[in-house]
């Protein structure tokens, strides 16, 4: 493998590890009703997008690069996962009326269900 073929393995990663995470986060952004944030999001997401298709479909001689694009898909789901739960986008909080409050206010916090910040 030639050295710019390694760089442009390098950059599909990266590019696609970008895409897919700036996904993740955009799709929380909808549920939440960002629609601004989404909309923003969604320009650089296609943008990043269409650029990586087109270096891979152009150089199907590089077989390589088709591995580089699904190891970004992969790694962007990953990363994009974790911005999203340190956004705390889908955070939910939750009313439960019960006369047994303390008693399963002790259980959820044993079993580590819900945390106080």
């Amino acid at each position: 493998m030639t050295t710019s073929v390694s760089i442009t393995f390098v950059v599909i990663v990266i590019a696609r590890i970008a895409d897919v995470s700036l996904d993740t986060v955009r799709t929380a952004a909808i549920i939440q009703g960002r629609r601004t944030f989404a909309a923003i999001l969604g320009f650089f997401e296609a943008v990043i997008y269409i650029c990586v298709v087109a270096k891979v479909l152009l150089n199907m001689n590089h077989p390589v690069y088709a591995l580089a694009y699904g190891t970004g898909f992969a790694s962007g789901t990953f990363l994009g996962i974790v911005i999203e739960q340190h956004l705390a986008f889908g955070d939910q909080v939750i009313s439960l009326f019960t006369r047994k409050g303390i008693e399963l206010s002790r259980l959820l916090l044993m079993r580590g269900v819900v945390w106080r910040k």
